[in-house]
């Protein structure tokens, strides 16, 4: 016995003990050996607590369960119409379905429902993009057979080597676009505001086309301005730094397509192989291609004959084109994050801001590039553009175009296995030369991807701040300041945050803004 304040305290040296101690609720034998097999457990670490939820009564059973049947239906049609689906277009249904059974009375169908169903039935919300799953594998994998009997039989009857196999895509850049993508406590969800740049959309084309050897043909801007006033910057005896031609909506058409063909593509390959040499080129089925094929066209038109342009099968753009496997998307993120460090530059340092200020007060109208702080121009873009093209560095390096070559797996054997066993030689490689061509592991290296520098944009972007000088007293002020970029949040949404705004020109919603 044991006195605690003047009161009895028994000590049971057993669980049975206690379990059988008058005090104590009775407990059979089946019970108190449950209970001691139980305890054991737990102090051995084994027994680990039971996920039991509270089971709560549904009060619209009916809408509940209909909603649920319709919604398993269109997930199954999904796959023949293609048509998506949002919170809007749920509410209206549920509602609809609702209003059948007036049973089930103020049912109002929040967000909250919807988001509660979803997890119900483990549904997650995915982007659809383009044209890459209008047709299943079993279709894909018989066209993509077919376009390479077919791309192979050209190679080999003209022994045309890897580095006069072109492929060319356009894409849209919103040149002036900052990241608009944010986290902020809920707290400060009604004071965090934007800036113009985030909602710019100052757009110029781009043509991209590389070569199966890791060539690069310069890159040619479509704009709406017929000749921008910025080129008045250029000096007198120096030319563009890239080919421009305007267009009233900055797009590629018919005229568009056979101006870089003849003007651009061309020269570029007779003074890289010389005259007379046969060239192939990949497009996809823009409307603004289909008449480059037309023999009256290319007659009156004057395409040479030694050009021989292959289309890529409808729909099959997003896994068999090079320039999709990531050389596009690398230039922009590269674009993106040359730009922000140009402003970096001017505004870290000491007064930098009052500086770009001024000047950029004096500069003509314009002509106020991101030499003074303001937003991006064409010759901007161009110069940025211009100087990641030409160096085979980072964001363009010869051996990443010739892996999204391989990846898109659209080579003859022979040639892949060389490219595959001359990681740093970009001349050409004749089809003809195979006696030695044989199947090698693909290069370490892997394809280039936008994943790969989302770490750098985010560190470009938690850099900047701005330096200000009141009454001879320095100070920094950080530009994005209530942002995502100052706040403690994981490294995957920081990245997540990076790719939204990379991938912002492939956008449809933006696109049709």
């Amino acid at each position: 016995m044991q006195y605690v304040d003047g009161v009895e305290k028994k000590m049971w040296k057993t669980v049975s003990d206690f379990l059988r101690h008058k005090a104590s609720d009775p407990f059979s034998m089946k019970q108190q050996a449950s209970f001691s097999n139980c305890l054991a457990m737990h102090k051995r670490g084994e027994l680990g607590t039971a996920d039991l939820k509270k089971m709560k009564c549904c009060l619209y059973p009916k809408t509940e369960e209909f909603f649920c049947m319709w919604l398993e239906r269109r997930m199954r049609k999904q796959t023949l119409d293609k048509f998506g689906l949002n919170y809007e277009i749920l509410r209206d249904k549920a509602l609809e379905i609702n209003s059948k059974f007036p049973m089930e009375k103020d049912f109002r169908c929040s967000i909250k429902w919807i988001c509660k169903i979803k997890k119900r039935l483990k549904l997650v919300s995915v982007k659809l993009h383009g044209e890459g799953e209008e047709m299943s594998e079993s279709d894909f994998a018989q066209a993509k057979e077919l376009f390479q009997e077919k791309l192979w039989s050209v190679i080999r009857q003209h022994k045309v080597s890897a580095g006069a196999i072109y492929n060319a895509d356009q894409t849209g850049l919103f040149y002036n676009k900052l990241p608009n993508f944010t986290f902020v406590r809920e707290s400060e969800r009604k004071t965090v505001r934007g800036c113009k740049k985030m909602t710019s959309k100052d757009r110029l084309t781009l043509m991209i086309c590389t070569s199966a050897a890791g060539g690069k043909v310069p890159i040619a801007l479509v704009g709406k301005s017929v000749r921008p006033r910025c080129f008045d910057l250029i000096p007198g005896t120096c030319g563009v730094p890239l080919p421009y031609i305007n267009q009233k909506n900055a797009w590629f058409d018919q005229t568009v397509s056979l101006w870089w063909l003849k003007n651009v593509f061309w020269p570029h390959h007779t003074r890289t192989h010389g005259l007379g040499v046969t060239a192939i080129l990949l497009l996809d089925n823009c409307t603004a291609h289909k008449e480059l094929n037309d023999p009256t066209y290319r007659l009156a038109n004057r395409i040479p004959d030694e050009l021989i342009i292959i289309f890529l099968p409808p729909n099959t753009t997003s896994k068999l084109q090079p320039a999709d496997m990531g050389i596009i998307a690398c230039l922009k993120v590269g674009y993106k994050i040359t730009m922000l460090r140009k402003l970096l530059t001017l505004f870290d340092e000491d007064g930098g801001f009052q500086a770009v200020a001024n000047a950029r007060a004096n500069a003509r109208r314009g002509c106020k590039g991101l030499a003074v702080g303001g937003k991006a121009h064409v010759l901007d873009v161009m110069q940025i553009l211009a100087k990641l093209w030409n160096e085979d560095r980072k964001y363009a390096r010869t051996q990443s175009v010739k892996n999204c070559w391989l990846k898109a797996d659209v080579l003859p054997p022979e040639i892949a296995a060389l490219l595959r066993g001359t990681p740093n030689n970009s001349a050409d490689i004749s089809t003809t030369d195979t006696s030695t061509a044989a199947e090698t592991p693909q290069s370490d290296n892997a394809p280039a991807s936008e994943n790969e520098f989302l770490p750098e944009l985010v560190a470009a972007l938690q850099q900047t701040n701005v330096s200000v000088r009141n009454d001879s007293v320095a100070s920094s002020v950080p530009v994005f300041e209530n942002s995502i970029l100052t706040h403690e949040i994981s490294t995957e949404d920081l990245h997540k945050a990076g790719e939204v705004w990379v991938n912002i020109e492939d956008d449809p919603f933006v696109l049709e803004a």
